[in-house]
């Protein structure tokens, strides 16, 4: 007798489940023993979910309740995008129930995001809740975990990290059965920064990217293309420093300039830009020069033959696989407004081991990884 299968997807922004889970969960839906359930918490603005878009199969459903609903005789698996504090609880609370649990990478990681406290939470409520989730394992009396917790988001000590190493066997409970990363490099990221092990189950899915935007359809062409990026929707920076950088783009490139808005960009930061004749899209063009910072989508430019510039703001770190791959790169803002010509090296470019380009889509391989997991 065939089981059935309760596939439990969460993210904790109603536009990454529209962007990344949405796509997934209609590849799984036409299975019929595939029983799909969206986890929908409070600090989600389910106004905001593209509900119609998804197939009749998908649920959406409260963590208590998908609890009270009967999983029996059903292969179970949750599903999560990312290792933030809600992922890291739910985590814990479907393996405890007996779920196999996947984590799917779903950017461009670093060690630690300069973050404060207030840009973290971003509002009241999603201030309790995250707050909530973290003493949820000091009452259990899991102090790594707490630890754990604090230190990759707030204090961001290695030496603290170091601790956590030595003690990182308390920490299983909240680490994913597998994780899904997009080449083979982030293997080692994740043992180093989320102390996973060697004996980890990790699966290649390639560069989402790669599909999303080199294969559509209708392809824009622009000459000069800033990457935008979440620094100040995240708290990360402040609005009047990131509106600085837009305008002095905008004034040095005027029409020429194209900015790439991320989903979650707050379009008002780049009013600068149509006011100097230039514009604002989501779609990822081709150009003849990108411009940025760190945003995963630098992995497209680089595997292209356009001029790639990188800048260092907010004292960000910039990626080293990053760094020695593109034209330019620079400490100072204001050096890079000083430059006045920007020429194409003629080295060869290579991240594959960080963002592998597959001929498959991703969302089909992930699809056809959970599948394969069930059977």
């Amino acid at each position: 007798m065939t089981k059935n299968n309760t596939i439990v997807f969460f993210d904790v922004t109603a536009s990454n489940i529209n962007r990344i889970i949405l796509p997934i969960v209609n590849i799984l839906s036409k299975r019929k023993h595939n029983k799909i359930i969206i986890l929908t918490e409070k600090i989600i603005n389910q106004k905001q979910i593209k509900k119609d878009k998804f197939l009749d199969a998908a649920q959406f459903l409260n963590f208590n309740d998908i609890l009270r609903k009967s999983t029996k005789k059903h292969d179970l698996f949750f599903v999560t995008f990312g290792y933030r504090i809600p992922d890291l609880y739910f985590t814990y609370q479907f393996k405890k129930r007996g779920f196999k649990t996947i984590q799917v990478q779903h950017g461009m990681y670093k060690d630690f995001l300069k973050r404060s406290i207030t840009g973290y939470f971003l509002d009241l409520n999603r201030k309790f809740y995250y707050l909530k989730k973290t003493i949820f394992f000091l009452k259990k009396f899991n102090p790594v975990i707490f630890l754990y917790l604090i230190n990759k988001d707030f204090i961001k000590s290695y030496t603290i990290n170091t601790i956590i190493k030595k003690n990182q066997s308390k920490l299983e409970k909240i680490k994913s059965d597998s994780v899904f990363i997009w080449g083979e490099s982030w293997r080692q990221w994740f043992i180093d920064n989320h102390f996973y092990t060697n004996e980890s189950n990790f699966e290649v899915i390639g560069n989402p990217d790669f599909h999303k935007f080199i294969y559509q359809k209708k392809v824009i062409s622009v000459n000069v293309c800033y990457i935008a990026q979440t620094f100040c929707e995240d708290g990360r920076m402040s609005k009047n420093d990131y509106v600085r950088i837009i305008q002095d783009l905008s004034k040095k490139f005027k029409k020429d300039l194209y900015v790439k808005l991320h989903p979650r960009s707050n379009v008002s930061l780049y009013s600068a830009v149509e006011e100097n004749g230039g514009k604002l899209g989501y779609q990822y063009p081709t150009a003849s020069m990108y411009i940025g910072h760190y945003s995963s989508l630098f992995a497209l430019a680089l595997n292209s033959e356009s001029k790639v510039v990188l800048i260092k703001v907010n004292n960000e770190e910039i990626p080293d696989y990053f760094k020695s791959n593109a034209d330019y790169y620079f400490e100072s803002y204001t050096n890079f407004l000083e430059q006045e010509h920007f020429k194409r090296k003629k080295t060869k470019r290579s991240i594959d081991q960080f963002f592998k380009n597959t001929t498959t889509p991703t969302n089909e391989i992930i699809s056809t990884l959970i599948q394969n997991a069930i059977r």
